[in-house]
């Protein structure tokens, strides 16, 4: 049964304030909220991007705001919230390109992104800018990449590569001095 999903989105490079966009999505029977936001974000949204690490509700970092009350969207499923439309909202003090990641816990994870990680690559920026610039432009081509985000964050370069149905993450460190 479809259902209706309205998400907060914001992206403050391009966008003057908040905005909800409305997806519908027929989820599988006990599907979480993640699962959810995973499908919506690889059949219709591939620019959608949200918090998540372990599924199994103990990191938190999938927390939340789904229909006014904050939750984990890897525990809570949607079969359970007994309505057809549900509103998901980040956590309050959000204001990044990613709609839904708050910036303190980008920062915490980069070091996670150090491990080997679906969708994440980590490697030493290059020497000079010509050169790292030489690296974004060969991904954007071997990902398909119809769009590029940049974020400086703590010296290190954060770019997303979006294309039709995936993302792709791809984090140049700081070398270490």
């Amino acid at each position: 049964m479809s259902k209706t999903f309205k998400i907060l989105r914001y992206d403050p490079v391009t966008e003057a304030a908040p905005h909800f966009e409305t997806f519908i999505h027929a989820p599988n029977p006990a599907d979480s909220v993640l699962e959810t936001l995973k499908d919506i974000r690889d059949s219709q949204d591939p620019s959608l991007a949200f918090r998540y690490s372990c599924r199994e509700a103990v990191c938190g970092s999938c927390a939340i705001v789904i229909n006014g009350a904050i939750s984990l969207a890897c525990r809570t499923q949607v079969d359970q919230l007994n309505t057809a439309l549900i509103v998901i909202e980040h956590m309050l003090g959000c204001d990044t390109e990613a709609c839904i990641i708050p910036e303190p816990k980008l920062l915490q994870v980069f070091d996670y992104r150090k491990r080997d990680t679906t969708g994440e690559v980590a490697v030493s920026r290059p020497p000079t800018a010509a050169e790292t610039a030489r690296m974004i432009l060969s991904y954007a081509q071997q990902t398909a990449a119809g769009a590029i985000r940049l974020r400086a964050v703590e010296g290190n370069i954060w770019v997303r590569f979006l294309s039709q149905r995936s993302h792709l993450d791809l984090v140049f460190e700081v070398a270490a001095r």
